[in-house]
């Protein structure tokens, strides 16, 4: 095939293009151009762009990547390796929290744990080793029983008190597992009163405890206050003695709401790690991280909660405080643009759109900005998709090409690798 260059080409039939066998008029003889238009759209030559959106604040290690760039959001100058640091600790900060719901008595020994601190349930006022005391004491009761005597004991008589059988001896012979109560010829009341209540605090299995009360009589106590205790059985064969019921009474165990007030003095009183404590709606105790404190902001969802009490939960899954964070959705954004601007390895921008939002467009036009991958583990976080999408690289124009839809004729007046030179006009009816 031969080929030609000219300077000037002039015909006066026209100009036809293609094969011998079937030729195109492009030019007539008029000199209109009558040539083939293509039918399609120039693709426009785009930027890849997406968008991030915080709905809620974030916290302390959450990441956003761009790209090759994972920026770190960040309090204690202590981020990963690698990372670009977000530093949100002048955020305006929201305290974590953690609610006990209690729903009937905590009983004695039974324990409430916020952090490194153990609360203790007692009705006596003391609690074990370190804990810190849940003190119902005045706001529960002791069961109690009255065992009054008439006149003198004698030998093999009994009283039993829940599991032990206290036994008067006066020839220090009892029956086997019975408790000796020994008086020997001191038969009369008042002597063995004494004799018992001595027997019962040096030997009895049961917690109570027991006093000469008065007139001839025996007053035996729980040691702790508490319902329970009512079901502990009192009988005797004593002739000349009887109980003022067949087992102890009046023992009631704190309610509820005393349970919340009692804990949440506790923790206000003597909590160390920095919470503080309210009485709740309904039987509740709000425990929060301290504004001021060592658990301030997201710092406080480490702080670990726990009961062992049948009467009380934290909620289904809960071990620890939560919802503390460090800045707000606005905050986060505003720093997190800084950042790229200074930080970024340049082939994205971010602009913030001060509305919670953020939108990111690779610097470089074309379909290589759809690779840049975006991905967040901001709980409150999210991109609209996997990567930066619509990037183009557009459809070169070559002067004198024509193309058409259904709208538009477009058609290229400049020679360039991109869709910058082509040019449209709309269609419009006759």
């Amino acid at each position: 095939m031969a080929s030609y260059i000219a300077t000037l080409v002039r015909s006066i039939e026209g100009l036809e293009v293609g094969p011998n066998a079937s030729p195109i008029t492009v030019i007539d003889a008029e000199g209109n151009w009558v040539g083939k238009i293509t039918n399609g759209t120039p693709i426009k030559t785009a930027s890849a762009s997406g968008v991030f959106t915080l709905s809620d604040p974030v916290v302390d290690g959450e990441l956003v990547t761009i790209g090759t760039d994972t920026y770190e959001f960040d309090i204690d100058a202590a981020i990963t390796e690698g990372n670009i640091s977000l530093d949100i600790s002048g955020g305006t900060k929201t305290q974590a929290t953690a609610t006990l719901t209690i729903s009937g008595s905590l009983l004695d020994g039974e324990v409430v744990v916020i952090g490194d601190d153990t609360y203790e349930a007692t009705t006596t006022g003391t609690a074990s080793g370190s804990n810190i005391a849940i003190d119902l004491s005045l706001v529960s009761t002791a069961a109690t029983g009255t065992l009054s005597f008439t006149d003198v004991v004698s030998d093999g008589e009994v009283v039993v008190i829940g599991d032990d059988t206290y036994e008067f001896d006066t020839d220090d012979t009892v029956t086997d597992g019975n408790i000796q109560v020994f008086v020997g010829a001191n038969t009369d009341a008042p002597s063995a009163i004494i004799a018992l209540v001595a027997a019962l605090e040096a030997a009895g299995t049961e917690e109570v405890s027991a006093v000469d009360g008065a007139g001839n009589t025996v007053v035996v106590t729980g040691n702790y206050h508490r319902s329970a205790d009512n079901s502990i059985a009192t009988t005797t064969t004593c002739a000349n003695a009887t109980w003022g019921a067949e087992h102890l009474e009046s023992g009631a165990d704190a309610t509820a709401a005393a349970c919340v007030t009692a804990l949440a003095l506790a923790i206000e009183t003597h909590n160390t790690v920095d919470v503080a404590a309210v009485d709740g709606d309904g039987d509740t105790v709000v425990v929060t991280a301290d504004a001021a404190g060592a658990v301030d902001g997201s710092l406080g969802n480490a702080v670990a909660v726990s009961t062992d009490s049948a009467s009380a939960t934290w909620g289904e899954s809960v071990t620890a405080l939560s919802g503390g964070t460090d800045a707000t959705a606005i905050e986060a954004m505003a720093i997190l643009e800084t950042a790229v601007g200074v930080s970024g390895d340049g082939t994205y921008t971010l602009v913030d759109n001060d509305d919670g939002t953020a939108t990111v467009t690779a610097v470089t036009e074309g379909d290589a900005g759809n690779l840049i991958a975006t991905t967040t583990t901001c709980a409150n976080g999210s991109w609209d998709d996997e990567t930066l999408v619509g990037g183009a690289d557009g459809t070169p124009a070559v002067i004198g090409t024509i193309m058409q839809d259904d709208s538009y004729i477009y058609m290229a007046i400049d020679d360039t690798e991109d869709s910058t030179g082509w040019k449209k006009t709309a269609l419009s009816a006759l």
